[in-house]
């Protein structure tokens, strides 16, 4: 039974969800970082056989690629080059390659073309925005201070004009935060999540210190999808949402780990020396997942409730948990270096009185004469010392 569903689970987990990747959106950042690669590596030979293929000039950055024919993937990278292109972001130079209305270059997500407030000649939309500045060499503001919002106004007035001193214009990936393309920062230009923008609140689980099969229940838990009575009664798999433990009428979430009359019977004050903050912050998760379980052990496999063994058991594994987030289980071994060489061996290193102690050179005769066993023994320099023969 799914309870919790698809999209919410290829969620960040910032947002409620598990961080699974879509494939479809993970295909498409791959093919974003194809064509991005195509536009920032022109002279690559693999680069030079597409755009030659195809006839594409990039002189200046494209609105879109030909994709009447091609491969698959020429048709699949031409398909995606507009999204690729709401990534690229442009630093002003001399402004004389920038699309004044139809680049990133003020504006994060769209160009200023969305912008405008009422309609302008089609002469201005193709204008570069070195076409923008006087002879000063200061912003014209007459020329399109009427057309788009303040908003944009004092962002426009924060950049500085764009002057031939400044050298040509150049473009980075505007997603990421230092310019470099990253296939993280294209799907998640890619992907809409939906979900909680409430980072704290879902930080609360993913953040308890402890086994991660204990965070993915605090996970299922904050999303309100244990399956209690009620939430089956939702999916009309039981017929009554009364409690069996209590008879309680109504067998929810908080009813299950709280208002229960067996949930309220166990004392985890009792008895307890560590008041700290980190033995609270563990202990309620271990409590919470450990009343889950004792609930299920009764329905399921008819056991007892006895409350004494049950914050026993609470307590004893929120030290052992403790214990282990202080004191790792694998120790840091300390590393000790030994130097190796070899060292050729004395004169008098060799085998005597058939002593095989020390042998040197030794030298055994795997096809001697029938009944034959021979034995050669040499020093460090290769002259024979030693031999021994046995019939």
């Amino acid at each position: 039974m799914s309870l919790v569903n698809w999209d919410m689970i290829c969620t960040p987990k910032c947002k409620g969800g598990l961080g699974f990747k879509k494939l479809d959106i993970m295909n498409h950042a791959l093919l974003m970082k194809n064509t991005w690669r195509l536009i920032i590596e022109p002279t690559k030979l693999s680069n030079q056989v597409l755009l030659t293929k195809y006839d594409v000039q990039l002189d200046e950055v494209p609105t879109s690629l030909p994709t009447q024919y091609g491969s698959h993937l020429w048709k699949a990278m031409g398909n995606i080059w507009e999204k690729t292109r709401m990534g690229m972001r442009w630093n002003i130079g001399d402004g004389k390659k920038v699309r004044f209305w139809w680049d990133c270059w003020v504006t994060t997500s769209s160009p200023l073309a969305d912008c405008m407030t009422q309609p302008i000649l089609n002469t201005l939309l193709s204008k570069r925005v070195a076409d923008f500045v006087d002879e000063t060499e200061n912003w014209n503001w007459c020329l399109f201070s009427h057309l788009v919002p303040n908003n944009i106004l004092l962002k426009i007035a924060s950049v500085h004009p764009p002057k031939a001193s400044h050298g040509a214009d150049n473009y980075f990936w505007g997603v990421s935060s230092n310019g470099v393309f990253y296939v993280k920062s294209a799907y998640e230009l890619l992907d809409d999540p939906i979900g909680n923008e409430d980072r704290n609140f879902w930080r609360l689980g993913w953040s308890w210190k402890g086994p991660q099969s204990i965070c993915v229940f605090l996970w299922l838990l904050l999303h309100g999808r244990l399956k209690t009575m009620k939430e089956l009664h939702m999916r009309h798999l039981v017929v009554s949402t009364q409690c069996d433990r209590c008879r309680g009428p109504v067998e929810d979430i908080l009813y299950t780990l709280r208002d229960c009359v067996t949930a309220r019977r166990i004392n985890l004050m009792r008895n307890t020396n560590d008041t700290s903050q980190e033995y609270w912050r563990v202990c309620f998760g271990v409590a919470v997942w450990r009343l889950w379980f004792w609930r299920n052990d009764i329905l399921f496999n008819h056991g007892s409730w006895e409350s004494g063994f049950i914050a026993t058991d609470i307590k004893v594994r929120t030290h052992e948990i403790l214990r282990c987030s202080h004191q790792p289980l694998l120790g840091k071994q300390q590393r000790v270096e030994t130097m190796i060489r070899w060292k050729a061996p004395s004169d008098a290193d060799f085998l005597t009185s058939h002593s095989l102690t020390t042998p040197i050179g030794l030298h055994v005769l795997l096809s001697p004469p029938p009944a034959i066993f021979g034995l050669l023994c040499n020093d460090a320099y290769g002259i024979a010392h030693s031999r021994l023969v046995l019939h």
